[in-house]
């Protein structure tokens, strides 16, 4: 994300079904930040949030079956807002690693 981090809307979801997901936004950016990162048993299992933020992690302890079809998963959430949480910004990913960056001049 580039621009002046004041104007306009910014608000920014990625999704990815594998992989790792980042995203850099302008220093002074205004956020409420939402992250999951899910992770299935046969995979590497020691994925991670990256934030130059401050933000909150969460993870659950236990597999969870999905209701329909699917391999059992564990979770990384994190969270925080960041001046005043103005723009919403949602990042989600399997078996990857999540970067949320502050763009440096």
């Amino acid at each position: 994300m580039t621009g002046d981090p004041e104007k306009g809307k910014r608000d920014a979801e990625l999704k990815s079904m594998g992989g790792d997901v980042s995203l850099t936004v302008p220093e002074g950016l205004s956020m409420d930040i939402d992250i999951k990162l899910a992770y299935t048993r046969r995979s590497r299992q020691d994925f991670e949030i990256v934030s130059d933020f401050d933000i909150e992690i969460e993870e659950t302890d236990d597999w969870e079956r999905p209701r329909l079809v699917g391999t059992p998963k564990k979770y990384i959430y994190g969270k925080g807002v960041v001046a005043g949480g103005k723009n919403k910004i949602v990042l989600r990913t399997t078996n990857g690693d999540i970067y949320l960056r502050k763009e440096r001049p």
